[in-house]
């Protein structure tokens, strides 16, 4: 049975191709992991990625992914687990937001405080200069 989260149905998402979904910078990455993976080199592949949303958005996912092999060891199949990671991304990103507004503000008290300091701030508020 199916998550009711699930954003398409079986045969909707086997007729869409899987590269159209993914982000088209990051394909010859993924494509060079699963192949590492199918080589042995790798027994497992996590990777944080975004994928298009039918209504052309993007969607924040922790990708997983191992290989199954069958009774003789060759490849059977790729075991998937996609993870919806947008709030932590927006989260993030808000957080970064933050972080570079408070670096602008402690930067203006460092440049008050030192102008407070110089002693060109007494002659300009005497109006000498």
């Amino acid at each position: 049975m199916r998550s009711p989260h699930h954003p398409a149905s079986p045969s909707k998402s086997r007729a869409r191709p899987r590269r159209r979904i993914g982000n088209p910078d990051t394909l010859a990455d993924n494509l060079a992991s699963v192949q590492r993976l199918i080589n042995g080199e790798l027994s497992a592949y996590h990777t944080e990625k975004r994928y298009i949303r039918k209504d052309g958005s993007w969607l924040w996912a922790n990708l997983s992914l191992s290989l199954v092999r069958d009774a003789k060891e060759n490849p059977a199949y790729l075991l998937a687990i996609v993870q919806d990671i947008n709030q932590r991304k927006e989260a993030e990103l808000i957080a970064q937001g933050q972080q570079m507004a408070l670096q602008r503000i402690l930067a203006l008290l460092y440049m008050g405080s030192l102008w407070s300091q110089h002693p060109l701030r007494a002659r300009a508020r005497d109006g000498e200069l």
